[in-house]
């Protein structure tokens, strides 16, 4: 315990949070791109990051689910740090990699085409919704309005089409971006159609009782594809064949404001209406939740770790991969809230609930302090990639390579969230895999069309002659 009066500690962890923040946001304000492509990093490692920094500057801080007082300290430093290492490979490579070169951001013609394919899809997804709609109102409970956990929800009266919706909405809501952001640099027009798809969706979560988690998915995945339209703007602009279009920086920020406003009312009315239990007020519970529990599970981790000076890796691999305490599921988390809790831990991993965090806490139990950085540069590095090759099927126009590529880029980005590594370790994963490596080498077949959504066979050209 650490106490920062007269000190010029508190000074030093704001200074290094400053730098961290300014830095990354002089270069991403710079290249819009780069933040779009990262985006479903981005908020998860700003609330918790700016959650330690609270710990270390307020503590000690209560934590309700851990049962004890936290902070002061300078954990904060060590994340930044970790998370410096994380990064980097990502600027490097989607730069030097993608967007560096403007013939590497022009889509290619979509020829041969299947003349209904892109209308057939989204009757499809018409169809889904309706039914899932209509199940949800004639079921009799919505959680919203009957005030009701969304796990009791899932696990009492949800339909299968629920449970996919939730399952595969992550790679559906990247696909809507992919289909219109390819409209867009094939045609010039977005479509229209996947921004009213993913409004629907986020509707649906609002009113089966989701908060944050699948907003913040859903909304930051759907904006990676539009990377490549901001990098083309910002190459044709350099090159003086094309003045801003301001319309498009307007669009992705109303997708911003909707999203994460209903996420912030998600937050409020799950706390005020739903988990009425706890006597402190609303406010109290949501500083707690968005101040407290997101780093609460890096402070424990940090402090053990540095005490031990090296992880627990026989242990650790055990826990993760031959004796969970709940298989099938993320088994980092239920790791590292038994390190914390113990008992307690299975029961509430009985109920359905775990706690923020995960990542990079598993790796500082894998990896111990002196393998740390290395291993978190290496993994950046392998994501970094996946990405690129999502965006590059993209821009190609080859379906299954963009949907395989999104499965893989979504693995990845499970485990930022919340630690997850054990989806690595199962056969469908790697069946993915293998399928991506056969169709993003492979040359797109015209006999089955893998071409993105059908355009007609008209020859359409990017929007960089202007």
């Amino acid at each position: 315990m650490h106490e920062w009066n007269n000190s010029l500690v508190p000074y030093i962890l704001v200074g290094m949070n400053a730098i961290f923040w300014l830095g990354l946001a002089a270069i991403l304000m710079k290249r819009v791109y780069l933040a779009l492509a990262v985006a479903p990093l981005l908020i998860s490692i700003a609330l918790r990051v700016q959650s330690v920094l609270y710990i270390d500057l307020f503590g000690p801080v209560n934590s309700s689910q851990l049962s004890m007082t936290l902070g002061p300290g300078t954990d904060s430093i060590y994340m930044i740090i970790c998370y410096t290492v994380f990064f980097l490979p990502f600027l490097l490579v989607l730069e030097t990699l993608l967007f560096r070169d403007p013939r590497n951001l022009t889509v290619m013609s979509a020829t041969h085409g299947v003349r209904y394919t892109e209308n057939s899809l989204y009757l499809i997804l018409f169809v889904y919704f309706v039914v899932l709609y209509l199940q949800l109102f004639l079921g009799g409970v919505i959680p919203l309005i009957d005030h009701i956990e969304r796990f009791d929800f899932a696990e009492r009266y949800a339909s299968p089409l629920h449970e996919y919706m939730f399952k595969y909405g992550t790679i559906l809501a990247v696909f809507l971006g992919g289909q219109t952001v390819y409209t867009k640099l094939a045609t010039g027009r977005y479509d229209r159609r996947a921004f009213i798809f993913i409004f629907v969706m986020l509707l649906y979560a609002v009113l089966t009782g989701h908060r944050f988690a699948a907003f913040n998915k859903f909304i930051s995945f759907f904006l990676i594809p539009f990377s490549l339209v901001f990098a083309q703007s910002f190459h044709l602009r350099r090159m003086k064949l094309y003045q801003r279009d301001g319309k498009q920086g307007w669009l992705v920020l109303a997708v911003l404001i909707i999203g994460f406003s209903t996420a912030f009312f998600s937050i409020l009315n799950s706390y005020s209406n739903v988990r009425t239990a706890n006597s402190e007020t609303v406010i109290a519970r949501v500083v707690e939740r968005l101040f407290v529990q997101q780093g609460e599970l890096w402070i424990e981790t940090s402090n053990r770790v540095q005490e031990d000076k090296q992880g627990n890796l026989s242990k650790t691999m055990d826990y993760l991969f031959f004796n969970p305490i709940l298989p099938g599921k993320n088994t980092s988390i239920q790791y590292l809230m038994w390190l914390s809790l113990e008992g307690e831990a299975v029961r509430i991993l009985d109920i359905g609930q775990q706690y923020a965090g995960g990542f990079p806490e598993i790796f500082v139990e894998i990896f111990g302090i002196y393998f740390l950085l290395p291993a978190l540069m290496l993994f950046g590095t392998i994501m970094s990639m996946v990405t690129v090759i999502f965006l590059t099927s993209l821009r190609r126009g080859k379906l299954l390579s963009m949907l395989m590529s999104g499965f893989i880029m979504y693995a990845f980005v499970l485990t930022v969230y919340n630690g997850m590594l054990n989806q690595f370790f199962v056969l469908t994963f790697w069946l993915k895999l293998a399928l991506l490596i056969v169709v993003y080498a492979s040359p797109p077949m015209k006999l089955l069309d893998l071409r993105l959504f059908g355009l007609r066979s008209r020859n359409y050209s990017p929007q960089t002659k202007n």
